[in-house]
């Protein structure tokens, strides 16, 4: 079950995207097999490790074009939106220690960070 969410995750993707949620979690499967690997308890560790990561360069955009925009609180705004949003979307995913559920919220940040980093 949690191969086909991952396959399903990555499919829906667009290729940024997902090329880059795929180097993101690469490292966190044995054989480098993202589709074909187990999920043991080390994959789970390695994708809330990635998803620290995820967030942490998400929050760094998003303070960074906090700091150049003219519309504060616009930005604000939508980004709370966005939170609460891609909070209620991944919690679909399973249990708060799957791998879908973390999957769901990498890609996510990693989508969101790309969009505020595009920001003119």
């Amino acid at each position: 079950m949690n191969r086909l969410v991952i396959v399903a995750s990555l499919l829906l993707a667009s290729p940024a995207f997902a090329d880059a949620f795929t180097d993101a979690v690469k490292p966190c499967w044995p054989n480098g097999e993202i589709i074909d690997g187990e999920v043991t308890p080390a994959v789970v560790t390695c994708y809330r490790t990635v998803l620290s990561k995820a967030e942490r360069d998400m929050t760094a955009a998003y303070q960074q074009r906090l700091k150049v925009t003219g519309a504060r609180r616009e930005l604000a705004r939508v980004q709370a939106l966005w939170a609460q949003s891609t909070d209620a979307n991944c919690k679909f995913f399973g249990n708060p220690e799957s791998v879908a559920r973390y999957a769901c919220f990498i890609d996510e940040m990693i989508r969101r960070k790309q969009r505020l980093d595009d920001i003119d």
